[in-house]
């Protein structure tokens, strides 16, 4: 669906794209989610108990469109990393991109 919605808009005059790779966490109530658990962000920020997304999100000028979506295990060491290499190998770029750049949060 993303690759269909990025073919359909308007590219930009020089033809690049921006891939913005981070990371977020989604907070939950149940303590019985499979891959729930505790973290916090910084020293300051209290501990939040839910599970970790990494998200892609391609933009050019005035858009910006979510494409990939990734759910990251606590059990498996690194995994955040492996999953956004994975995800940036599955996508395909429109046949507008002349040159990729991508951006992502050391995490």
């Amino acid at each position: 669906m993303a690759t269909a919605m990025l073919r359909s808009l308007p590219p930009p005059a020089n033809g690049v794209l921006y891939l913005i790779g981070d990371s977020t966490v989604k907070p939950k109530r149940d303590r019985q989610h499979p891959v729930g658990h505790v973290t916090r962000h910084s020293e300051h920020d209290p501990s939040v108990f839910g599970f970790e997304l990494v998200l892609w999100v391609a933009c050019w000028e005035p858009v910006r469109v979510p494409i990939a979506l990734g759910l990251i295990d606590p059990t498996i060491r690194g995994h955040q990393h492996l999953v956004f290499r994975q995800m940036l190998r599955d996508v395909v770029p429109p046949a507008w991109v002349r040159q990729m750049i991508v951006v992502a949060d050391a995490g």
